[in-house]
């Protein structure tokens, strides 16, 4: 969870540390799920606390009761190591069978693939 776009709360936390206090608003893709209100997934990139990885964030609005305007609260993220992801769908079993394969943002921004 990242409550303000800072991530403050992670699990599990053993092995994670290091991106304790990260302030997402510097991320570009981050606050283009802000103005969107959609979440971005991106990747792949190396992480500080070590591995390589994509994520997904999720950016979180609260009603004010007072005014009725939708706040940003912060985000819901989902982080997902490539190493565990390739073994899970034994990448390595599909590559001998012959098949080809390309992870990709289905939904390009900025143009980029």
């Amino acid at each position: 969870m990242a409550p303000d776009a800072i991530i403050r709360k992670i699990f599990p936390l053993k092995g994670n540390e290091p991106a304790t206090g990260l302030d997402l608003e510097k991320n570009s893709k981050a606050v283009t799920a802000i103005e969107t209100k959609q979440l971005v997934v991106e990747g792949k990139f190396n992480l500080v606390q070590g591995g390589v990885a994509i994520v997904g964030r999720y950016p979180v609005f609260l009603q004010n009761e007072k005014t009725g305007e939708n706040n940003f609260w912060g985000f819901t993220t989902t982080l997902i190591e490539l190493s565990q992801l390739l073994a899970i769908v034994d990448i390595h079993g599909l590559v001998s069978k012959n098949y080809h394969f390309e992870l990709f943002n289905a939904v390009p921004i900025n143009d980029k693939k």
